[in-house]
């Protein structure tokens, strides 16, 4: 299987491919986030403008996957006669950049200039800066692409050495890979550094204890030592009856636990079962205001939530051999990415209903439909009101 894999789809393209899952995902998120009932562009403090939030990023979306497909077909094609198809990848590389970072007024500027703002702040903001909802969501994303950031700098290496794939996983020394046993792990890390500070600033910027927060930072900081661990048992040849691999399996078994319980209890506020006092009635596990009306979406997503964040911890491994990492790495990379796709939608419809609506709304049904009824008749101007994030 992932013989074939790395025949159909280059090592080169993996990672725009994935970008292009991942930009589709997000326009899936704001086309069904406002299907039930939530104002997008507030929550997410998105630019105001005629078209509809999805309909830009399905836009954007076809182009990037348009660009990659057609230069995944030349690749094929150049690579048929035998010939070196690094300038095709790098093209290829170029154009999805320049579309993105491009000052002109083309392509959905202040689309993309809103995104861009969005990672500077994500990456350079300081420990006493606030953060917005918006870019909480930015860096939880990030952290699913982490390993997406290895494979274009794999890309970007091979095709400043005018080398392949196919010769890139023949290699037997891993010193040859571009450094990729030091700049792998390296790179992983990043997106859950970044996402640590963000929770520091929020624990210094709290005006109650910061528990939370600091309990959200050591989820981020737990991932640190699974890649790391990983990247020392590949350098070193560990096998499975090492200290080393024990030590990493001990942290990657608390990265999973801790990461599934922070989804389903802490970001979506699930897990609860009504108390003897409550008056509300609610399906067990879940929570009295559900805004998707089927209650098996939320069994079904939680579930899922579980068998992925468990496959995806033994994904940040390093520890096996680099064609299996670079074969069978695309494919959990790609459940990754859908993981998130569903994350998104159960933490926005919990943050909606907390900041909408009040905290107090989320173990209250009853509560929840006044206000919305009160909303619908009062029709509260949108202008007047307090923005969900700076």
């Amino acid at each position: 299987m992932f013989d074939i894999l790395s025949t159909a789809v280059p090592l080169e393209y993996r990672a725009l491919l994935l970008i292009d899952l991942g930009v589709w995902g997000w326009g899936f998120n704001l086309h069904i986030l406002e299907n039930i009932g939530i104002d997008v562009r507030l929550l997410f403090n998105l630019d105001e403008t005629r078209k509809l939030p999805h309909q830009v990023i399905y836009r954007i979306a076809f182009v990037f996957t348009f660009i990659t497909l057609f230069g995944l077909w030349i690749f094929w094609k150049v690579a048929e006669n035998g010939q070196n198809a690094s300038i095709v990848t790098g093209l290829c590389y170029f154009s999805v950049l320049f579309l993105t970072l491009s000052p002109f007024n083309i392509f959905h500027r202040k689309t993309r200039f809103n995104f861009l703002s969005a990672l500077k702040r994500v990456i350079f903001s300081s420990l006493r800066s606030e953060v917005s909802f918006g870019d909480v969501i930015l860096a939880d994303i990030l952290t699913s692409f982490a390993k997406v950031g290895v494979g274009i700098y794999i890309a970007f290496c091979t095709f400043l050495s005018f080398t392949d794939s196919a010769e890139l996983s023949s290699s037997g020394s891993s010193s040859d890979h571009f450094k990729l046993d030091i700049m792998a792990p390296l790179i992983t890390a990043l997106p859950f550094i970044f996402r640590l500070r963000q929770c520091i600033s929020e624990y210094l910027s709290s005006r109650d204890s910061g528990s939370r927060h600091l309990a959200n930072a050591i989820k981020y900081a737990s991932a640190f030592p699974v890649v790391f661990f990983s990247a020392l048992m590949h350098r070193e040849d560990e096998d499975e009856n090492s200290i080393l691999f024990s030590l990493w399996l001990m942290f990657v078994l608390f990265n999973s636990i801790y990461s599934f319980y922070w989804d389903v209890v802490m970001d979506w506020d699930l897990g609860n079962t009504p108390s003897q006092q409550s008056k509300s009635s609610f399906p067990p596990l879940l929570r009295p205001v559900l805004m998707f009306q089927e209650p098996s979406i939320y069994y079904l997503t939680i579930l899922l939530d579980f068998f992925l964040r468990t496959s995806w911890s033994l994904k940040l491994s390093d520890h096996a051999h680099l064609k299996e990492i670079i074969a069978s790495g695309f494919v959990m990379e790609g459940a990754e990415i859908m993981r998130r796709w569903l994350w998104v939608y159960f933490r926005a419809e919990k943050e909606w209903i907390t900041k909408r609506y009040g905290s107090s709304t989320l173990r209250d049904s009853a509560k929840f439909h006044n206000n919305i009824y009160a909303l619908q008749h009062n029709r509260i101007d949108d202008s007047n009101d307090m923005p969900l994030s700076p």
